[in-house]
C-alpha cells in the first residue's frame, strides 16, 4: 500500500453530509407586489447617481419563477455532496 493511498481519509468521515433549511416568506400580498414591475425614480441627480442607474433595470419576479430558481439551486445543493439533506418551510401570515 502506498503512503499517499493511507493518508487519504474516507469520503463520508472527511466530508460530512450537510442540511439546507429554507424558510419561505408564501404570503401572497408580497408576492403580488414583487410581481409588479416598481415605478422608475421620480427625480435624481446623475452626477450622484451615475451610471448605475442606466444599468441596472428592476423587473418584476413571479413565485413561479421564484420557485423555478429556488428549485435549481436546491437540486446543486444536493448534488454537491452525498448525504446532503434539504428542507423547506413555507410560512405565511399567522401560519406555517
Amino acid at each position: 500500500m502506498s503512503s499517499t493511498a493511507a493518508a487519504a481519509p474516507d469520503y463520508p468521515s472527511s466530508v460530512p453530509p450537510s442540511l439546507l433549511l429554507l424558510i419561505l416568506d408564501i404570503h401572497p400580498l408580497s408576492w403580488s407586489l414583487l410581481a409588479e414591475t416598481p415605478p422608475p425614480p421620480r427625480e435624481y441627480d446623475p452626477e450622484i447617481v451615475g451610471a448605475a442607474l442606466n444599468k441596472t433595470h428592476p423587473t418584476a419576479l413571479t413565485i413561479n419563477e421564484f420557485l423555478n430558481v429556488l428549485i435549481v439551486f436546491l437540486n446543486s445543493h444536493l448534488a454537491a455532496a452525498w448525504g446532503n439533506d434539504v428542507v423547506v418551510y413555507g410560512a405565511t401570515a399567522g401560519r406555517s
